[in-house]
């Protein structure tokens, strides 16, 4: 599953297998119209901001083709699932299904009264499990992460005109997409906005950690009081300042860079 929290210098870390980077950017992809011949985008108004969303898209990609990180994580499986047994042990598992399973065994005071047999896993079934998962790695500016999560929330709250969308998809039958944009409306598409929902949580709940609580609910409370913000701000400066404040919030773990960060992109957002 992707996790996504806080990395070194106020950087966001994204981490998963390759399959989460590539369903949360098919993901993506649909959500914005971006997939697809005949697609285009939900959200009225929107296609331009939803073409910033493509800088995430592309940072999935490049974590995918190895041009990011990697990050090992133990999996928590322990070593001695996978020890080699004792004489005595092989000895009794040979014997097990006997009729006399037992009668051989000159030593029973060796063996431990709670030893479980079914424990252990034998490594020549099981040659490439270790301790350890190797997972992608990707880190985000803060601000730019930050700029995805706040476009994402503005978008699912209109997330009906994207199931509008995927719903008419299903009415051409003659289309050779047919069986599968029914399967994608019906069994699909609220797990992908529950992706994108992961995502967008997860950054402002590192948001909360960085600026503490008060300073976090008076934000949040101030970009709802903007339902359609992004329609209304100037895209090109609000780049600017996810790219000049990307370098000013990582130099230290002081907020006054990332408070005022969001204080010039809620007044693009007026």
């Amino acid at each position: 599953m992707l996790t996504v929290g806080m990395g070194d210098y106020n950087n966001v870390i994204l981490r998963g297998d390759f399959w989460d980077f590539d369903r949360l950017y098919f993901a993506i992809s649909k959500f914005t119209g971006d997939y697809g011949i005949e697609n285009s985008c939900p959200f009225p108004g929107y296609e331009a901001i939803c073409e910033s969303l493509l800088g995430l898209c592309y940072e999935l990609r490049k974590a995918q083709e190895g041009k990011r990180e990697l990050y090992e994580q133990y999996n928590g499986i322990p070593e001695e699932w996978f020890e080699e047994k004792s004489e005595i042990v092989d000895k009794l598992n040979d014997m097990y299904d006997s009729e006399h399973a037992f009668d051989d065994v000159e030593d029973n005071d060796s063996i431990d009264e709670d030893t479980n047999f079914d424990a252990f896993f034998s490594k020549k079934d099981f040659p490439n499990t270790t301790t350890t998962n190797t997972l992608l790695q990707l880190q985000l500016p803060f601000s730019e992460a930050l700029y995805y999560a706040l476009i994402f929330r503005e978008l699912l709250e209109k997330k009906d005109l994207f199931l509008e969308q995927r719903k008419k998809m299903t009415k051409n039958k003659e289309n050779d997409m047919h069986e599968l944009n029914l399967e994608y409306y019906y069994c699909q598409s609220h797990t992908d906005l529950a992706r994108i929902t992961i995502y967008m949580e997860s950054v402002f709940r590192a948001l909360y950690h960085l600026i503490g609580k008060d300073d976090y609910i008076r934000y949040i409370d101030l970009f709802s009081s903007k339902p359609d913000g992004f329609m209304n701000c100037d895209l090109q400066a609000s780049h600017e300042l996810v790219v000049e404040y990307s370098k000013e919030i990582s130099k230290n773990n002081d907020t006054n860079n990332l408070i005022a960060y969001l204080d010039k992109l809620y007044k693009e957002m007026c």
